[in-house]
């Protein structure tokens, strides 16, 4: 078959492969580097040989760092995997920072390049895991020196790892670091979201941030196990979370499994906002509450948590003191929603309830919106939306049952929860307020295949 092309064809084929090639060199640019032991020199040095966007592979074994592994670069660590690979922290890891991995904001943060550590056990002892930092905050992150406002680093993935701890955080976040931190084991530790400083810079550049934005970072479908600390996560400073579809199992007393500090001392600021969703929890004969907020917004809806009557509430109190006094207003307990957090998947609703109030703002349909005994959160089909309403009610619009949560809760859910929440902006006025975040995180089918691209084949040479 004899093929005929006049000038124009011919330089657009010359074109599609002149682009064909120009991928290829720009796929390849970024290399995999085969680091020669998990020892931390030898990591180390395969780190600082590495550039930006590079591969790094651990392979298997066990070895103890008394460093800290400081990475200020975007690359892949990639581990042999968690049942194959032990990095034990030795007691000797120095104060203040007292962790295994410190990954501050990069020298150009403006490039906002992947970041992603995967497959390896942290023996973490009563050391802290993995911690990322733009600014000076208790010592922790002295070595960035406090640089204030940071350029939000939104390619963030910490995955298919094991922590193993007993008091300082696997995951520590001091600053704008958004992604995805899934499908890891926490065993006997928790973690925390912090801002930077006193939080002011995070609140004045950041704090605008709504609901459902992919600007946060995502804990879900991790397994939390053997848990004996103080709580799953706790929030300050300008920090903000998302924790969904994750399996906790409890082993001890909490107090609380999720919380979020308040502005204090007219000099500190509160957590920005959290979202804890679809999360299943065990108690197994322990106790404590499931939420505690004590500034910002937040959002509470669709958890499990196997608990009696009684039991396991949602904790809504001011007993850090006043926040100072930008943003104010913000800083207290404002639009938050409690809805169908439940004692079992078909059990009796988990209310909110005041504690105690030493700004003496805190007041139930103003402040906070839940379905306990004085409902202001409704949830049905669209068509059932109610025709009147008072401002700031809520109600979840949804095609899913509101009364079985089978299949919508844990890690990796059948049917993971769909809906819209509703917000009354103004009397007998509905107005979209929050649909959730993307699941999976985007992130977890980004990065999923390190291998390098095949060269292309069956060419046309013209």
């Amino acid at each position: 078959m004899n093929f005929q092309f006049n000038n124009l064809q011919k330089l657009f084929f010359i074109l599609v492969i002149f682009l064909g090639f120009f991928g290829m060199a720009k796929n390849s640019m970024a290399a995999t580097i085969n680091a020669a032991s998990c020892s931390y020199a030898d990591v180390s040095a395969a780190i600082t040989s590495a550039s930006t966007e590079d591969t790094i592979n651990i392979p298997a074994g066990s070895c103890t760092w008394s460093s800290t592994l400081k990475i200020t670069k975007g690359v892949n660590l990639i581990g042999a995997g968690k049942d194959n690979l032990t990095i034990v922290a030795d007691a000797n890891i120095p104060s203040p920072n007292n962790l295994i991995v410190y990954a501050p904001t990069p020298a150009n943060a403006s490039n906002n390049y992947p970041f992603r550590i995967s497959g390896f056990t942290f023996q973490l002892g009563a050391k802290r895991g993995i911690a990322f930092c733009s600014g000076y905050a208790y010592g922790m992150c002295e070595d960035s020196g406090y640089m204030g406002a940071s350029v939000a680093q939104t390619k963030i993935r910490i995955d298919n790892n094991s922590f193993v701890g007993t008091t300082l955080p696997a995951i520590e976040v001091r600053g704008e670091f958004w992604g995805v931190v899934d499908s890891n084991v926490f065993s006997g530790i928790g973690n925390r979201a912090w801002g930077t400083g006193s939080g002011y810079d995070d609140w004045n550049n950041h704090g605008s941030l709504t609901f459902g934005s992919p600007d946060n970072l995502y804990f879900e479908d991790n397994t939390f196990t053997a848990h004996s600390v103080y709580m799953i996560t706790d929030c300050d400073q300008g920090g903000r979370y998302v924790y969904r579809y994750n399996n906790i199992s409890l082993a001890a007393d909490t107090y609380p499994l999720f919380d979020w500090h308040g502005g204090r001392n007219g000099d500190t600021y509160s957590c920005f906002s959290g979202e804890i969703y679809g999360n299943s929890i065990e108690r197994n004969g322990y106790g404590g509450n499931l939420i505690s907020q004590r500034g910002g917004k937040a959002l509470g809806y669709m958890n499990v948590f196997n608990v009696t009557e009684g039991n396991g509430k949602i904790k809504i109190y001011d007993n850090d003191g006043c926040p100072p006094p930008a943003f104010y207003n913000d800083q207290l307990i404002n639009d938050s929603y409690y809805f169908l957090n439940k004692r079992g998947v078909v059990g009796s609703i988990i209310p909110a309830y005041i504690d105690s109030d030493n700004c003496g703002y805190i007041t139930e349909g103003v402040s906070f919106f839940h379905d306990g005994s004085s409902p202001n959160v409704g949830c049905g089909h669209l068509s059932s939306l109610p025709t009147a309403c008072s401002t700031g009610e809520g109600y979840w619009v949804t095609n899913q049952s509101c009364t079985d949560l089978t299949g919508m809760i844990g890690a990796n859910p059948a049917t993971p929860i769909s809906g819209t929440l509703y917000k009354c902006t103004a009397t007998d006025t509905w107005t979209s307020y929050f649909t959730p975040y993307t699941y999976p995180h985007p992130l977890q089918n980004e990065g999923a295949d390190t291998t390098p691209p095949a060269a292309p084949s069956g060419l046309l040479v013209l």
